[in-house]
């Protein structure tokens, strides 16, 4: 357990209150204070939505071969004849 003068000592510490910024200086660690708000990419340009592609015309697009998802599942479903597609 802890003496009297252990408890004394930490209620006065409790009850010593001190500025803000008297802390800061007394303190050995180096702190900054930003005293506006600063918002992530506030000087660049908005994104032109004409820009973007559709996710869907991304997704047709995505296999390196040019074969379109629905082609690829047709000739996996085969609903389309070997014969046609095979070179």
């Amino acid at each position: 357990m802890s003496s009297d003068s252990e408890i004394s000592h930490v209620e006065q510490s409790d009850s010593e209150e001190t500025d803000p910024e008297e802390q800061l200086e007394n303190d050995d660690v180096d702190v900054e204070v930003v005293l506006s708000l600063v918002q992530p990419y506030e000087d660049e340009p908005l994104a032109d939505a004409a820009s973007e592609p559709d996710i869907e015309e991304e997704n047709e697009d995505a296999d390196a071969d040019g074969l379109t998802p629905t082609v690829l599942e047709a000739r996996y479903e085969r609903t389309i004849p070997v014969t046609s597609w095979l070179v």
